[in-house]
C-alpha cells in the first residue's frame, strides 16, 4: 500500500506492474460500494504480468474511511491525483456504484483516459430505487437486493468477523448472497484478502445522498468510449439497464459472464483479467460482445 498525501489529505493505493508504466497502457481500479481496494487484488497482481495498474481507496472506503464521502468531491480528489501522479493513456474501470465517481472523473479528468470499462455499473433500476424507494415494491426482488447491499456494506467488517466470513461456508452464503452466485465456491484465502478494508458508514451517506445523484446524467457526460461487463445471474443489473446504457454512453463492447454474480472481481477474476487487458489495448473491436 502506498499513500499519497496533498493539502486535503492522503489517498491510500496499491501499484503493481510499474516497470511496464509508460510503456502501454495504465488501469486506474475504483472499488464498488462498500469495498476498497483490496477487490482489486487478484485482478490487479494479474495485469501486472504485461501492465501497469493503481487500485485507489475511494474517500469514506478502506484506508480512507476517517474522510467523508462525496460523489464529487472524490472525483474531484481523484482528479488531483491523476494529474499530479501523471497518469497517462490510462484506461479507467469501476465496479458497481463506484461508477457514478468513475463517471464524472472520466468527464472531469478526460485527457488521462481512453476509455471506461463499467463492470457490474450499469445500474439505472438500481439508482431509481436506491433515490425513491417505494419503486422497490413494484420490483420486490431487486429492491431485497439492493437494500441487502446497501446494508451490508454500511457495516465495517472487523478482521475476525472477515476471517470468520471468509472460511465459514455457512457465514458466506447468509452473508454474501447478494453479491455472488456461488458462495461455496470462492476460495476462503482469496475471499479473506478481497474483503480486507470492507464495510463503511460512508454508505450510509451514499444512501443519504441518493436523490442528488444524477445517475443517467453522469452516464451521458462521459466523453470516452465505454465498454460495459457484467455477471449473467447479478441481483442488480438486467437487459433493460444495458440497454439504457446503450442509450446513455458511447457503448462500443460488451460481455456477459456466465454464472456469475455482481463481483466478478472475486468470482471470475481470470476472465475479467482478459477482458480488461484485451479492451485496454484500444483495439478495434470485432466483436460488440466481447472477445
Amino acid at each position: 500500500m502506498t499513500v499519497y498525501t496533498y493539502h486535503r489529505g492522503t489517498i491510500h493505493f496499491s501499484e503493481e506492474g510499474s516497470r511496464h508504466r509508460g510503456a502501454g497502457t495504465s488501469f486506474l481500479l475504483l472499488h464498488g460500494l462498500g469495498g476498497s481496494r483490496q477487490q482489486w487484488g487478484q485482478v490487479q497482481r494479474a495485469l501486472a504480468t504485461t501492465s501497469h495498474s493503481i487500485a485507489v481507496d475511494i474517500v469514506g472506503f478502506g484506508e480512507s474511511r476517517g474522510r467523508r464521502f462525496h460523489v464529487d468531491a472524490a472525483s474531484e480528489e481523484l482528479a488531483f491525483f491523476c494529474e499530479a501522479y501523471e497518469l497517462e493513456r490510462c484506461v479507467l474501470v469501476s465496479h458497481s456504484i463506484g461508477s457514478t465517481v468513475a463517471g464524472l472523473l472520466a468527464a472531469r479528468a478526460a485527457p488521462h483516459f481512453t476509455r471506461l470499462i463499467l463492470t457490474s455499473g450499469t445500474l439505472f433500476r438500481a439508482a431509481r430505487i436506491a433515490q425513491h424507494p417505494g419503486v422497490g415494491v413494484r420490483a420486490p426482488r431487486l429492491g431485497l437486493a439492493v437494500t441487502a447491499q446497501f446494508l451490508t456494506g454500511m457495516v465495517p467488517m472487523p478482521d475476525s468477523l472477515r476471517r470468520l466470513v471468509a472460511h465459514n461456508a455457512m457465514l458466506r452464503t447468509l452473508s454474501l448472497w447478494p453479491f455472488v452466485a456461488h458462495p461455496g465456491r470462492l476460495d476462503p484465502v482469496q475471499l479473506d484478502a478481497a474483503l480486507e478494508g470492507a464495510g463503511s458508514c460512508a454508505v450510509l451517506r451514499i444512501l443519504l445522498d441518493a436523490r442528488m445523484i444524477d445517475y443517467p446524467r453522469i452516464m451521458s457526460s462521459v466523453p470516452q468510449p465505454v465498454d460495459l461487463i457484467w455477471g449473467a445471474k447479478d441481483r442488480l443489473i438486467t437487459r433493460s439497464d444495458i440497454d439504457e446504457m446503450r442509450r446513455t454512453a458511447n457503448v462500443v463492447r460488451e460481455h456477459e459472464i456466465a454464472d456469475c454474480g455482481h463481483w466478478p472481481m472475486i468470482e471470475k477474476p481470470t476472465e475479467l483479467t482478459a477482458l480488461i487487458r484485451i479492451w485496454g489495448r484500444d483495439e478495434e473491436p470485432g466483436d460488440r460482445q466481447g472477445l
